[in-house]
């Protein structure tokens, strides 16, 4: 592993081939009578360099970041629009509506307004805003990042003290009567810069560890600690080019301060590298010439919305495990990183003391950098472990009702929206199944769940499992088509949400888990998956449809199909039914209309699925005979059945 395939891969074939001539010629000479064929004598010669020119492919440098850079504006702009229709939506889940005024950074308003209508408060105009405005709330960040409503300078000081623009400004909130929260993002470190402000607001939220701040004077504060967070509406992992084989550095003066960072970074990598900046300014020449001899791009993210669609658009995200930056900037960059449909890998030792750090990979040498990079090209590998952080992110590293409540006075959103009910509707012919197919549903890891099981049957099966107070099993008979009962289903659901689950497929036991956090952060009507992967049961073998996983993580157009066995739906949502006319296109009409219909339809990720096929063809509603045979539709993975090695808790690279 020490190798740098990159830049020695060739090299080393090349040794080889003539290591093998040499090889070949002695054994014609040595022990020509052993060998029965000419072909033996090639075997000799070719098997080790193919193996050799196996591995060196796996690291050969690919991806570009031009096809992003060249019409990054376009792509930004996209994302603002789509991040502005996430927001509205959640907001108008809300059942308290809150006006918020906010002074603060381009990172906090984008989280803070997806749970309330935020005003930019300007420094020209603040008090005719504070006087008209009806706010519930003014809320004032203590950041080192640019302010929003150009009040940079104006809030804190190097002696604490308020400077006399920031006296104005509370004066007249005073005088109006508008209630003031100062919102920590900085550490325990800078927050003196805020002193007289923290002591003169109505409260002070800190975003952080409170074992953080233990040296830090909080004696005349009021004062409440809430978790660092992300905001995964904020933060969609949505990407819109393929992202696949590309390397994001954001922190791009840092190779300027550290020496062991840029020698680090000396050796070529085997994905696109594009180095960027969103905390300072750089000059991409000087960083050129600080990295002679490797090829990169340079591009200012400038904005906290740029710097999210270059996530966004990246494999990877390399960050140092100390930094010019804070301990707070570096974590909120590890946590959009994830949010935003990337994984962060840190180099080197860190001072970041969360728990998600230790989930996270840690490299510190280029070639540790390389094997990672090689096998997240791997598809599954690269979904199950994002999926891994994900999971974690959304649910240590994401607000819940008691910091929104402290941030804005009360929470504006139901009780249960950080842990809605889902429904599993499962429709099945097949008595045989269901009681498989109840023990997988008790294995899902969503702690708020249902089933509501449709038999498509004249009889009930003879023998049931006895079913706990989530679960319901009803039948209706045979003449009924997959759309009527899937309808009955539907209409049966407790859930905020309802999945369309088959009773012979694989899914993996956070299925529902993830299902609720893709929903927060795409704020779909409409939402499925890609079946990629498939377990054949005569062969004993995985295959996966490789080219689909090209529609995963992307807002689904008109004519890209989702998995029928994956279709899931809000139930706040007046979403068409499933037809009751046609026994087998049920699926592809439902989301073909509901394209029609103008629905947010979003595509995730392939790898929480695996589809079974039996042996016998004739078992299946869905024929895809060709499919199984052509290796250009399906190619082979392995033997044995994959959903094994999906379903994997751990996060450990042998999983």
């Amino acid at each position: 592993m020490s190798i740098d395939w990159v830049g020695q891969g060739n090299e080393i074939i090349s040794s080889l081939k003539t290591a093998c001539r040499i090889r070949e010629q002695l054994f014609r000479e040595m022990i020509s009578h052993y060998l029965e064929t000419e072909d033996s004598f090639n075997d000799i010669s070719r098997i080790p360099l193919e193996q050799m020119t196996a591995i060196v492919d796996q690291f050969q440098p690919s991806g570009s970041w031009d096809p992003v850079l060249s019409k990054l504006d376009k792509l930004v702009q996209q994302e603002i629009d789509d991040a502005d229709q996430r927001r509205e939506r959640l907001r108008a889940e809300a059942r308290k509506k809150i006006s918020i005024g906010f002074i603060g950074s381009e990172r906090a308003y984008a989280r803070l307004s997806c749970f309330a209508d935020l005003h930019l408060i300007r420094e020209a105009e603040f008090e005719s805003q504070l006087k008209f405005g009806e706010f519930d709330r003014l809320i004032v960040e203590t950041t080192t990042e640019p302010l929003c409503g150009e009040w940079r300078h104006k809030l804190s000081s190097l002696s604490g003290e308020i400077p006399e623009m920031g006296r104005q400004l509370l004066s007249k909130a005073t005088e109006f009567d508008l209630p003031t929260c100062l919102f920590a993002t900085v550490g325990s470190g800078e927050f003196h810069l805020w002193r007289e402000l923290s002591e003169q607001v109505g409260s002070v939220v800190i975003e952080g560890m409170e074992s953080d701040w233990d040296k830090a004077d909080l004696s005349k504060v009021t004062s409440r600690f809430i978790k660092p967070a992300t905001e995964p509406c904020a933060n969609a992992a949505l990407c819109g080019t393929d992202p696949d084989t590309r390397l994001l550095v954001p922190v791009a003066s840092d190779v300027f301060n550290d020496p062991e960072f840029a020698e680090f970074l000396q050796t070529q990598t085997s994905y696109g590298t594009l180095f960027t900046e969103y905390h300072y300014d750089f000059v991409a020449r000087s960083l050129r010439e600080r990295l002679p001899g490797i090829t990169f791009e340079a591009e200012r993210a400038l904005f906290h919305s740029r710097m999210t669609k270059l996530i966004q658009e990246s494999r990877l995200v390399l960050i140092p495990g100390s930094s010019l930056r804070s301990k707070e900037q570096l974590l909120a960059l590890l946590l959009d990183a994830i949010a935003s449909g990337s994984i962060p890998v840190i180099f080197g030792e860190t001072e970041l003391r969360y728990p998600i750090v230790d989930a996270i990979d840690r490299v510190w040498a280029a070639s540790e950098l390389q094997e990672l990079q090689r096998l997240y090209r791997i598809q599954w590998y690269w979904e199950h472990r994002w999926r891994f952080l994900f999971r974690k992110v959304c649910e240590d590293y994401t607000w819940k009702s008691d910091d929104r409540t402290a941030i804005f006075g009360k929470d504006p959103l139901d009780p249960d929206y950080d842990e809605p009910l889902i429904t599993a509707i499962i429709v099945s012919k097949r008595p045989q199944l269901v009681a498989s197919c109840i023990d997988a549903f008790r294995n899902q890891t969503a702690r708020k769940k249902e089933l509501i099981v449709v038999l498509n049957m004249s009889t009930e099966p003879e023998s049931l499992p006895a079913l706990a107070e989530n679960e319901s099993v009803f039948r209706l008979p045979p003449n009924c088509t997959v759309g009527q009962c899937l309808n009955a289903g539907v209409a049966s659901s407790n859930g905020k949400y309802w999945t369309k689950m088959d009773d012979d497929d694989f899914y993996v036991d956070t299925y529902l888990e993830d299902l609720q956090a893709y929903f927060r952060a795409t704020q779909a009507d409409c939402l499925g998956r890609q079946a990629v992967y498939f377990y054949f049961d005569g062969a004993n073998e995985s295959r996966a449809r490789d080219f689909l996983t090209r529609r995963c993580f992307r807002l689904a157009r008109a004519g890209n199909y989702l998995s029928g066995a994956t279709l899931s739906g809000r139930a706040d949502v007046p979403l068409i039914e499933f037809s009751d006319r046609f026994r087998n296109a049920a699926d592809s009409i439902w989301v073909e209309s509901a394209h029609q219909e103008g629905y947010r339809v979003v595509s995730y990720d392939s790898s929480s699925l695996t589809v079974f096929r039996n042996a016998d063809e004739s078992f299946h509603t869905w024929k895809m005979p060709d499919l199984q045979n052509s290796p250009r539709r399906l190619s082979y993975i392995g033997p044995n059945n994959i959903h094994a090695v999906l379903n994997a808790h751990s996060d450990a690279y042998d999983n």
